[in-house]
C-alpha cells in the first residue's frame, strides 16, 4: 500500500541519518483545508504556517503519519500520492543531494535522473528513483533560508501521462510562506 511505501521511503530515502539527527521540533500546524475551486482539478488546498499546496479533491491527507513526515496525500485507491517533509538544517543543497544519492545507492535503488528544475521562479532539485515493478518516485527538494522541503511523489509508471499532469499542477501550486 501507499502508506507502507511512504514510510520506508521517507525514513530510508528522503531523510538521511545526518539530517534526521539534526531535526528540530516544529510548532503547531494551524492547518486548514480550502475546498474552493482551483485549476487542473486540484480543488483542495492544504495550509500550514510554512507552506501551502493544492491537491485533487478525491484525495485524502494525513497529518504527521510518521515521526518525520509533515503530511501525506493519497489517491482513493492508494496507488498514487505524495509526502512533504520539512526540516531545519545547516547543510547546503549540494550536500543534501550528495547524501541522498549515497543513501539511495546504499539501499540498492536506481536513480534514473537527477537535475535542477525551476518551478514558479524557484529552483528545485528533482531526483527520479526507480523502485522496480513499475513503481517510480520523484523527489523535489528546495531550501528556503535554513529550512529544507522535500516533496516526494510515488506512482505506477503505467499511469505516467495522467499523473505527470496532476504532479505538475501540484508542484505549480506549492508556495513557501
Amino acid at each position: 500500500t501507499l502508506s507502507r511505501a511512504f514510510k520506508s521511503t521517507s525514513e530510508s530515502i528522503a531523510i538521511i541519518s545526518h539530517i534526521y539527527n539534526s531535526l528540530k521540533p516544529t510548532p503547531n500546524w494551524n492547518v486548514s483545508v480550502d475546498k474552493s475551486n482551483a485549476n487542473n482539478g486540484l480543488n483542495k488546498k492544504y495550509n500550514n504556517i510554512f507552506y501551502s499546496i493544492s491537491y485533487p479533491s478525491d484525495w485524502q491527507h494525513y497529518e504527521n503519519p510518521d515521526a518525520i513526515t509533515d503530511v501525506m496525500f493519497s489517491s482513493k485507491n492508494g496507488e498514487t500520492g505524495f509526502t512533504i517533509i520539512s526540516f531545519d538544517s545547516d547543510l547546503n543543497m549540494n550536500d543534501l543531494i550528495q547524501e541522498s544519492h549515497q543513501n539511495l545507492s546504499s539501499i540498492g535503488l536506481k536513480i534514473d535522473s537527477s537535475h535542477k528544475e525551476t518551478i514558479n521562479g524557484r529552483e528545485f532539485h528533482k531526483i527520479t528513483i526507480n523502485h522496480g515493478n513499475y513503481v517510480k518516485q520523484i523527489q523535489y527538494m528546495v531550501k528556503n533560508i535554513d529550512k529544507f522541503y522535500i516533496i516526494s511523489f510515488i506512482y505506477n509508471e503505467n499511469n505516467n501521462k495522467s499523473f505527470n499532469t496532476t504532479m505538475g499542477g501540484i508542484m505549480n501550486s506549492f508556495r513557501i510562506k
